[in-house]
């Protein structure tokens, strides 16, 4: 019975420092519109990497389906400042990606596994 205990005991450790340590790791900060574009206006290469994407297949495709044509799209692109460069680059990097979940979805498995092991081992299950 004393073993029992313990063993809960640990686990509860366990998973409050996994919950104490997961938030932790993640730290935001308020930032202006006038301070991200000024970052990024500053960032050599955006004309170039916009220039890739619009000259890609895929783009060019969904371009005919809305009515333009990839040589106007180019054109447009160099016709724009670099602070509208630096627009549409930041609003292209915040779309979502599917990125970033894979640690989310690894805690909530480990999480949901040692839940599980500890119960086991209680012979609950």
């Amino acid at each position: 019975m004393r073993l029992k205990q313990t063993t809960c005991v640990c686990g509860v450790y366990l998973l409050a420092a996994i919950m104490v340590w997961v938030p932790a790791s993640v730290q935001a900060e308020m930032l202006g519109t006038r301070e991200a574009m000024q970052s990024l206006s500053n960032q050599p290469g955006d004309r170039e990497q916009l220039i890739s994407m619009v000259q890609r297949a895929e783009v060019q495709e969904r371009l005919q389906a809305f009515g333009v044509s990839g040589t106007e799209a180019l054109n447009r692109v160099n016709s724009m400042t670099d602070d509208e460069v630096a627009s549409v680059m930041l609003q292209i990097d915040q779309l979502p990606e599917g990125q970033g979940t894979g640690g989310t979805i690894l805690a909530i498995f480990l999480i949901a596994g040692l839940v599980v092991f500890f119960l086991w081992l209680l012979k609950v299950i």
